[in-house]
């Protein structure tokens, strides 16, 4: 479950989630990749044109 931290800065990416996502290892499998691109497609909503 990804979750989105509400602050005093505004809303932010769970830094914890962020570091799963970066530490993930290269997806070798359809699966692998599916959650992956689950995974990035949480931390677009903070990343501008990351298409």
């Amino acid at each position: 479950f990804m979750k989105i931290l509400l602050t005093s800065q505004g809303v932010v990416t769970d830094p914890e989630k962020v570091k799963a996502i970066v530490d993930m290892p290269t997806p070798t499998t359809k699966k692998q990749l599916k959650s992956f691109l689950g995974s990035v497609q949480y931390i677009g909503l903070f990343v501008p044109r990351l298409a």
